[in-house]
């Protein structure tokens, strides 16, 4: 891994999303590593540090609120932003928020998601405390 470079965790069950999303980010000048399930990425973010997570949810495969848990119990302080497909509720951001999302992109919006990144890395420089306030 290229020390200069922000490394950035990209978990989505959805294999034509988690392609785009990994060659959208490293064309950006990112390094991804890539997670197709909550264990995965509970298991990624065990062993290796990381200055942004992208988390789709997709239950049963892929669970945000599991990973945000986990991350929160650990005391891990790794931005998370929540990819999304479709619309949530609209009481799911703030509830997602509450555990540690920054923010909810949708995930098929490459400019919305580039922004997203780049917003959440220089606002934070690759530090966050769970909870803390969402990027615009």
């Amino acid at each position: 891994m290229n020390l200069g470079k922000k490394h950035v965790l990209i978990a989505d069950s959805d294999e034509r999303a988690l392609i785009a999303l990994e060659h959208l980010l490293e064309d950006e000048g990112f390094d991804t590593t890539t997670a197709w399930s909550t264990s995965e990425t509970v298991d990624l973010l065990e062993k290796k540090s990381f200055d942004l997570m992208l988390v789709a949810d997709h239950p049963p495969e892929l669970n945000c609120e599991a990973v945000l848990r986990k991350a929160k119990s650990e005391g891990r302080h790794v931005p998370l932003l929540v990819l999304e497909n479709k619309p949530r509720h609209p009481f799911a951001e703030p509830y997602l928020m509450t555990l540690g999302a920054r923010k909810i992109v949708h995930k098929w919006k490459a400019e919305e998601v580039k922004k997203a990144v780049t917003g959440t890395l220089n606002s934070s420089r690759g530090i966050s405390v769970a909870g803390s306030e969402k990027v615009a």
